[in-house]
């Protein structure tokens, strides 16, 4: 998924992938986004979430994992 380096360039922090997620088809997924006005973790809040996966935020990283419906995981 190129917007997690995009996003990682931008923001200047690693994201990781959980492991087991490298390769994983969802990551491969052309997505297309309509955003005004949002922040770095917006646009990957919104490119995530339309293929399955969130983010939780560790200290000096950001790990890309499968979403849960019903949790959100995005901080610590």
């Amino acid at each position: 998924m190129l917007v997690l380096g995009e996003v990682a360039q931008m923001s200047g922090v690693e994201v990781r992938l959980v492991d087991g997620l490298a390769g994983d088809p969802r990551l491969a997924k052309t997505v297309r986004l309509e955003l005004d006005r949002t922040t770095v973790g917006g646009i990957l809040d919104a490119a995530l979430e339309m293929i399955g996966l969130t983010r939780r935020v560790h200290d000096g990283f950001v790990q890309i994992e499968p979403s849960v419906k019903g949790v959100e995981p995005r901080g610590s």
